[in-house]
């Protein structure tokens, strides 16, 4: 509250604290609600396909979801499986993060399914 409930600061980023209302939300966009549906659907039918490294990962976000973090006891432990799989492709750092993002999107969507 000392540097955010500043009047300064408040004047400089235009908020004004004698509003009281809130904001209003956003409208819907039917445009985006029809991505998000693809982009979920699109996601729940990689759950049947996926392989021991996706499994590794998901039960390493799900143990981290948890405790509200992962550490970096988790991120060894993919790394030491993906090591020790020698017969899967290595990943890139970017392919390995877009694999980790997905599958934290995964779990949150459908956690039950994810998880069997």
């Amino acid at each position: 509250m000392w540097v955010y409930g500043s009047p300064l600061l408040q004047a400089a980023v235009g908020i004004d604290p004698a509003v009281t209302e809130r904001l209003p939300k956003a409208p819907k966009n039917l445009f985006h609600r029809e991505l998000l549906s693809r982009r979920i659907a699109e996601l729940k039918s990689h759950i049947p396909l996926e392989g021991i490294r996706e499994a590794v990962i998901r039960a390493v976000l799900y143990i981290g979801m948890t405790r509200n973090s992962v550490d970096e006891r988790g991120f060894e432990l993919v790394r030491r499986i993906r090591s020790a799989q020698r017969d899967l492709p290595s990943l890139s750092l970017a392919e390995f993060k877009t694999l980790l993002r997905e599958q934290f999107l995964i779990l949150l969507i459908d956690q039950e399914a994810t998880l069997q």
